[in-house]
């Protein structure tokens, strides 16, 4: 079962990274974060930063202790929160008298210290104390993402497209409202009833989100805000729902409707305003009934449904100004009940269209975390190693030798030096390297062909460097693998012999010979601590599982 969890870990690892200057952008520490199988402790939040090469370490330090101690910052603390339960928090700045601290967001706040320690209550019950708890890290050159450059871009791409959606939005809100400023509409009445329904509808699609995806950090954030604020209290009560219409979706719809039939440009102000401010008079007993309801009711208050309330009410006072004080019949002509019909079919079709697929995105995320702290698991991965074929014997006296020569993981590599997906897990495998310092890689190369061939060439040229200069033979693998040409003739003027290569011919036999026994049937083929790894795993996963 998939769930989700009352946490700001992820918040916290992407701010203390920020912080520190690694160089990590903040969908990758958040995403990685989240699928280590022992999200959301303090565990998944080490395993993730050594991932990056980031020393780190967790220290009990009691509460009596804590002001003894010169902890440099930031560092990230365990504590409580009165009002929503045990979570992490970044310390940004600590002094005798205050603690600095971010938690939701990037918004840092202060509590004193004595509160933070849970001795002074001064001021009522803290809101936040420390729980004896605290995680250090310690950055280096070293530290950081290997793919940063690449992950940067891949995330302001996504940046751009949302600030490019929302600006065409607003462009189109603004062409819209100046087809309908003209001479013969009052200008204050109409943008300012345009402004409060297109805020209106802001919010209620912010209650939508919230129905779709509960964990999302944003609206989490809204809601919050205190012991007496819950939208989770107040929306999923019996009582939110009219014939199984949300109260969330029918503010959608009442927003939607009026906002597009106020823009429509084909109607006169006057053909609009009676509609607007009828429909908002049957709207607002709604008002009364919502107070009400999480007054003495649920005795939890939403926020975002106060807002709504309070639209309403002004909404309703801008009606009472603008056609209550000297009402006109209603247009009831046939183009504008089919203008009406329209506005209110349009985000009412448009949102039971869009419902299930925005549930099955949520959903895909929320499942697909929880399948990769499954996967990641080392007990899982474990035992789905061992259903697999083991790897022959013999491999320790064949091929290439890279990483630590006594590390505790071993890992099989089977290729081709002119395979094109070998050279593309070449810098994977070397990042593993970098980031683990307990692994041992073995290159074993198959090539089937004869010894004139150019394949056996290269593969007799890089296993002479590794018999007999094994300090270069690293970076003859790094040369090799980032020559997109593949061009042998220009390798071998780079890494020069005086042996002939061709003194490898037996050992290249053994190699294949090997494979075969192997059952290698494509490249590359992997084994790792004896076994070939399982089909439902990649490669570049296994910097979270070794």
């Amino acid at each position: 079962m998939a769930y989700t969890f009352n946490t700001q870990l992820k918040s916290v690892a992407s701010n203390f990274a920020k912080l520190t200057g690694v160089k990590i952008t903040r969908d990758k520490i958040e995403s990685d974060i989240e699928v280590n199988p022992y999200y959301p402790s303090l565990l998944s939040l080490s395993d993730t930063f050594s991932k990056f090469n980031i020393r780190n370490n967790a220290y009990k330090i009691q509460t009596d202790e804590f002001e003894q101690f010169d902890i440099a910052t930031p560092f990230v603390a365990f504590v409580k929160f009165p009002e929503t339960g045990e979570d992490f928090i970044v310390v940004t700045k600590l002094t005798e008298s205050t603690v600095n601290y971010i938690y939701r967001g990037q918004k840092e706040e202060s509590i004193s210290m004595g509160a933070f320690l849970n001795r002074d209550y001064s001021n009522g019950t803290p809101k936040v104390f420390y729980k004896e708890v605290v995680w250090i890290a310690e950055p280096d050159e070293q530290s950081g993402d290997a793919e940063y450059k690449t992950a940067l871009k891949k995330e302001q791409a996504g940046q751009s497209k949302k600030t490019i959606l929302a600006a065409a939005l607003l462009f189109l809100v603004a062409l819209f409202v100046s087809f309908n400023v003209n001479g013969n509409v009052p200008l204050v009445p109409f943008l300012s009833v345009a402004m409060l329904k297109i805020v209106g509808l802001s919010v209620a699609a912010v209650l939508l989100m919230y129905e779709i995806d509960k964990n999302n950090a944003f609206v989490k954030q809204i809601c919050s805000l205190s012991k007496k604020t819950n939208c989770e209290a107040v929306l999923s009560s019996k009582s939110a729902k009219i014939a199984g219409i949300s109260w969330a979706e029918i503010g959608f719809f009442y927003f939607g409707a009026t906002t597009i039939g106020l823009l429509m440009p084909n109607l006169s102000f006057e053909a609009k305003v009676g509609w607007v401010a009828v429909v908002n008079a049957l709207a607002v007993p709604y008002i009364f009934y919502s107070i009400y309801f999480q007054w003495k009711v649920v005795k939890q208050w939403c926020p975002l449904c106060l807002a709504i309330q309070l639209i309403l009410g002004l909404e309703l006072i801008w009606s009472l100004a603008v056609y209550w004080r000297d009402p006109i019949a209603l247009n009831v002509e046939l183009p504008t009940l089919l203008v009406i019909l329209f506005s209110v079919m349009l985000p009412v079709a448009g949102w039971y269209l869009l419902q299930p697929k925005l549930k099955q995105m949520n959903d895909h995320d929320l499942y697909m975390n929880a399948y990769k702290r499954l996967q990641y698991h080392p007990e899982v991965f474990k035992h789905l190693l061992r259903l697999e074929n083991k790897a022959p014997e013999g491999w320790e006296d064949i091929g290439i030798n890279l990483g630590n020569p006594d590390g505790k993981h071993v890992v099989i590599k089977v290729c081709n030096p002119f395979c094109g997906p070998c050279h593309k897990t070449h810098p994977v495998l070397k990042e593993l390297l970098r980031v683990n310092p307990d692994v041992r890689l073995k290159i074993i190369y198959i090539n089937r062909k004869d010894e004139a061939d150019i394949a056996n060439k290269t593969i007799g040229h890089l296993l002479t460097i590794a018999k007999n200069n094994p300090s270069e033979i690293q970076q003859a693998m790094n040369d090799w693998y980032t020559n997109e040409s593949r061009d042998y003739e220009a390798f071998a003027a780079k890494h020069p012999l005086t042996i002939d290569t061709r003194l490898q011919s037996e050992e290249i036999v053994k190699m294949s010979s090997w494979c075969d026994r192997a059952l290698v049937t494509h490249t590359p083929t992997f084994f790792v601590n004896g076994y070939r790894l399982p089909e439902n795993y990649n490669i570049s996963e296994l910097k979270n599982l070794l």
